[in-house]
């Protein structure tokens, strides 16, 4: 039995976490990915790590090791953290099964509180086309990193706007819609 079950890693979740167990609670944190989340692992650190080298003839490689030493070091950070705190990380997805119980990699867990924080994926909406090759999500994208000589970005938030710049930066004729 927990005092807090929190499902999700993301900022938002694994700083709840941390709190809770440093004010004596006993918490289990449910990431199935890496902690942190989208912001960290998959959104505007990536774009910001990648944007502090890019440039005309950049080698991309460089900045995908880059990317990945800033992103490794800022994980492993909260990952001490929460360490640290004596929060216990559950690296499943949770299913609530009831107002005090979650079920996460075949085991049941029991809370006093459940705090859902569960954060974003990246959205494809209902476009004709958006299956084809070479259409891919900013997920993708921060995977793939390689020169390009155009690109057309759906979304002008903070993720797609950085792509953008990254890649224009890079010499790519970029288009936000």
């Amino acid at each position: 039995m927990y005092d807090r079950l929190v499902l999700g890693g993301g900022p938002g979740g694994a700083a709840a976490a941390r709190r809770a167990a440093q004010a004596g609670k006993s918490v289990a944190l449910f990431e199935p990915r890496a902690i942190c989340g989208t912001c960290l692992n998959r959104g505007c650190i990536p774009t910001k790590a990648l944007l502090h080298g890019v440039g005309p003839g950049c080698d991309f490689a460089a900045l995908a090791a880059e990317k990945a030493r800033v992103v490794d070091t800022l994980r492993a950070g909260m990952e001490r953290q929460l360490a640290s705190a004596k929060v216990t990380l559950i690296p499943h997805p949770a299913t609530v099964t009831g107002a005090h119980t979650v079920a996460a990699g075949g085991v049941r867990y029991e809370g006093e509180a459940i705090l859902a924080a569960v954060g974003s994926v990246p959205a494809r909406p209902p476009i004709p086309g958006l299956d084809l090759p070479g259409v891919v999500t900013s997920d993708e994208l921060l995977e793939d990193l390689r020169p390009r000589e155009r690109m057309i970005i759906l979304g002008g938030g903070v993720i797609g706007v950085e792509l953008a710049c990254v890649w224009a930066a890079a010499g790519c004729r970029v288009t936000i819609l």
